[in-house]
């Protein structure tokens, strides 16, 4: 999987914010506070939509990625697999609003829009649930010493 963009609309620390992803690897880095772990909270919670439970020693539902005073947030996540593009489009609402999601690609018979439907592909197109994702991704604060021994 590749990820090419990244749109958050009040998330987290995150006004409205779109990313652009070149080839190769990233390194994400900055201070304390600056949204490293907002962004890979974005990317997980636009991946597997409402069925969070942790990424590292963050524990959190989906409804707690939107910015404070904010009564919704957006994660718009456009990625490639085996040389197809989806956008998965996720509006989050506070409180008893259902949420909704989308799932579009040229490569799917149609587009996905119901939150089980969404991630039940998007497990089928990564070949990896949530724990693994976050486990092949996220490395956890004072652990990355560990891939250097």
């Amino acid at each position: 999987m590749k990820i090419e963009k990244l749109i958050l609309e009040n998330i987290r620390s995150y006004d409205d914010e779109t990313l652009e992803f070149p080839e190769g690897t990233i390194l994400v880095h900055g201070p304390n506070g600056a949204g490293k772990t907002s962004l890979l909270m974005g990317i997980f919670g636009g991946l597997y939509t409402s069925k969070i439970g942790s990424v590292g020693n963050n524990s959190f539902n989906i409804a707690e990625l939107i910015r404070r005073g904010e009564d919704s947030g957006r994660i718009e996540l456009t990625f490639e697999v085996a040389g197809s593009t989806y956008t998965l489009e996720w509006n989050i609402y506070r409180g008893n609003r259902g949420s909704q999601v989308t799932l579009e690609s040229d490569a799917l018979d149609s587009t996905e829009t119901k939150v089980e439907d969404a991630r039940d592909r998007i497990e089928e197109l990564l070949g990896m649930d949530k724990d693994d994702f976050a486990s092949s991704v996220y490395v956890k604060q004072g652990e990355i010493n560990r891939l250097f021994q």
